[in-house]
C-alpha cells in the first residue's frame, strides 16, 4: 500500500510513486533529475532510507564522496 503524506490540506503526495519515479530516471541515466527527485522526497521524508542510499549511490558514482558519505551517516541517525 502507498504511503500518504499530507503536507498541506490541498495536496496529498504519494510517496511510493515519487520514489518510482526517481528510481526509474536513475535507471534510464538522467542523473540530474533523479537527484533532483530524491532531494525533494527527503524534503517531504528526511529519513526515507531508499532514497538517501540512492542519492548516496548516484553521489559515489560521480566521485562525490563527502556528499556519497553524508547521505549514508544519515541512513544511520
Amino acid at each position: 500500500m502507498a504511503k500518504k503524506h499530507k503536507p498541506t490540506k490541498s495536496k496529498t503526495l504519494d510517496i511510493d510513486a515519487m520514489l518510482k519515479e526517481a528510481e526509474g530516471l536513475r535507471k534510464i541515466g538522467r542523473i540530474p533529475e533523479a537527484m533532483r527527485a530524491y532531494q525533494v522526497l527527503l524534503g517531504y521524508v528526511p529519513d526515507l532510507l531508499p532514497a538517501l542510499y540512492n542519492l548516496g549511490q548516484i553521489h559515489r558514482q560521480l566521485t562525490e564522496y563527502s556528499d556519497a558519505e553524508y547521505c549514508f551517516r544519515r541512513m544511520l541517525h
